[in-house]
């Protein structure tokens, strides 16, 4: 199991958004989920702390079941808080759990692009909104797909993408067009898509995209702009790219004192 309190450094004087997707087995989640509760209390007494969300995939199949979605305002902050002693302490009373065989990827990143309906925005990195849905990939085979989430409720869809260094552009030209396609779709709430501060994490571009319900997310994305777009993309033989997609909801909401 790797250490789950560490990651890349986030030494920046901006914003920062701590992206992590943790593998867990179903029999352990509730487990899992009273560890990460205690770490959260420790982060919300925190200075710096915007709020973290721990959102669970609507799919118990998927690699990633759980992944917490984390903002500072600074990441230097986020680097100060932790190195707290009571937040090391529980880190290390996971990694001592003998019942517990999960794994975590933690990076921190920044806002790349923002997707409101009807188009970009900025990339301002304000509160996240209430849950919702995105753009699909499981592999470079198949970039419009991912679990079904046909749910009435909002879902938050969240890929974790792989892209190659020397190809960042050239994603980043295909994801704004199928984003603005998806922009304009009936439920379509929100899309951030993050992009690490560090070049050498094995998801540099992480998309998490909120639809006002599952069912609105299945039905756009079977728009025949959206899937051209997804073809145009598996044709680009100068793209490597792959993308773990997958519907979640909201586990865990955490703001600043909360004692989760």
């Amino acid at each position: 199991m790797s250490v789950l309190d560490s990651g890349p450094d986030a030494l920046v004087d901006g914003p920062v958004t701590l992206i992590n997707p943790f593998s867990v087995p179903l029999a352990e989640s509730d487990r899992f989920l009273r560890h990460w509760r205690s770490s959260a209390r420790i982060m919300a007494g925190q200075a710096g702390f915007v709020r973290a969300r721990l959102h669970r995939a609507l799919d118990d199949g998927v690699k990633f079941r759980f992944i917490n979605i984390a903002q500072w305002a600074t990441g230097i902050a986020f680097d100060r808080a932790r190195t707290n002693p009571d937040f090391r302490s529980e880190g290390q009373r996971v990694l001592d759990d003998p019942d517990l065989h999960i794994s975590g990827r933690p990076a921190p990143y920044q806002v790349a692009l923002d997707v409101r309906p009807g188009g970009l925005r900025g990339n301002d990195d304000d509160d996240l909104g209430q849950p919702r849905s995105n753009m699909g990939a499981e592999t470079k085979d198949e970039l419009d797909s991912g679990p079904d989430a046909l749910v009435a409720e909002p879902v938050t869809q969240i890929n974790l993408f792989t892209v190659p260094s020397g190809e960042s552009e050239q994603f980043l030209r295909h994801w704004r067009r199928s984003a603005q396609i998806m922009a304009a779709q009936s439920g379509f709430v929100r899309a951030r898509l993050h992009r690490a501060l560090d070049d050498g994490v094995e998801f540099r571009f992480i998309n998490i995209a909120q639809w006002a319900s599952g069912t609105a997310f299945d039905r756009a994305r079977t728009n025949p702009d959206f899937r051209s777009e997804g073809q145009r993309v598996l044709g680009d033989p100068d793209l490597h790219i792959s993308g773990r997609p997958a519907p979640y909801q909201i586990a865990i909401d955490v703001h600043p004192g909360d004692r989760p």
